[in-house]
């Protein structure tokens, strides 16, 4: 089976189990948040060709390092999610999130090194976009309900990690913590390591941090940090990044990372993105029954 067969299957089976069900998001309608790209800077080699930016992207909008951007919310559906706009000084891009989305994109993103891999190597190297800085993630708005802390508490244990079959040898120092408290939930990962695949020709170093965090009551982000760099074969292509984002609330003061490289104890962990998607589908459809018990009590 393909992975784009897979994808569909997975989705599927969300939609399937899920339908009927309401999103508890807070009343956030017609309100706008304003927000600081602090800092943001990309660079990118792929065998010979090498290109930097700094800056961030949303759609076609292009953001400056060290300037403001607001997020203007237009509508908040229970069963479809949130619908809004980013706008900068001088133009604007329509966005929209759903709760089933943001957790199966923010369960990849744990493992951005590999899935940016593959990115590069399937889309090729766009000289244009890296110059631009990378994409602001759309991860502003998440459900403020008990399942989805459960669901983050839970991508911080070794034993979610160490359950997925490999199709790549990971030899890696995880860390991470979930922390709810003070009107807040954070989320802290670092990872450490390689992952290989000889008969695929990959061999790839890698040093991957990242930091949320959101209001509790509004389920609004509050910020996000993002210090990942990678390099070795992947596919045959010889590839590098780096990329650093700092990105808060206006007027938040955004926490520094919770681990630093230097002291993680680490774990050997066995792990494979392409089987990323049927633990997500797995927890996603558990909290689904989940509501719907509720529901039906009440």
């Amino acid at each position: 089976m393909t992975s784009l067969s897979i994808n569909i299957l997975l989705i599927g089976i969300i939609l399937i189990t899920c339908i009927d069900t309401k999103a508890d998001y807070s009343d956030i309608s017609d309100q706008t948040f304003n927000y600081v790209l602090d800092s943001s800077a990309w660079s990118v080699q792929v065998n010979d060709l090498i290109e930097g930016g700094t800056g961030g992207t949303f759609g076609n909008l292009n953001l400056p390092q060290r300037g403001q951007f607001s997020v203007e919310v237009l509508d908040v559906d229970a069963n479809w999610g949130v619908d809004f706009r980013v706008s900068n000084a001088t133009d604007n891009v329509l966005g929209h999130i759903t709760n089933d989305e943001f957790l199966m994109e923010f369960a990849k993103f744990l493992y951005y090194p590999e899935e940016e891999c593959s990115r590069i190597t399937t889309e090729g190297f766009n000289s244009k976009d890296i110059v631009n800085g990378p994409e602001i993630l759309d991860w502003f708005f998440i459900e403020t309900e008990a399942d989805v802390w459960d669901f983050m508490d839970n991508l911080t244990t070794v034993e979610y990690h160490n359950v997925l079959p490999g199709v790549y040898a990971y030899e890696a120092y995880l860390q991470a913590h979930f922390e709810h408290q003070n009107k807040q939930v954070m989320f802290d990962v670092y990872m450490r390591g390689s992952f290989e695949n000889q008969t695929l020709d990959v061999n790839i170093q890698f040093d991957h941090s990242i930091k949320f965090v959101w209001n509790d009551t509004t389920g609004i982000l509050l910020g996000y940090r993002i210090s990942t760099n990678f390099n070795g074969l992947f596919a045959s292509y010889s590839i590098a990044e780096e990329i650093n984002v700092v990105i808060h609330l206006s007027g938040y003061d955004l926490p520094s990372f919770k681990f630093i490289s230097a002291f993680i104890p680490g774990f050997e962990i066995g792990i494979a993105v392409f089987t990323i998607g049927l633990i997500i589908v797995f927890n996603v459809i558990i909290r689904c029954i989940r509501k719907k018990r509720r529901k039906e009590e009440n």
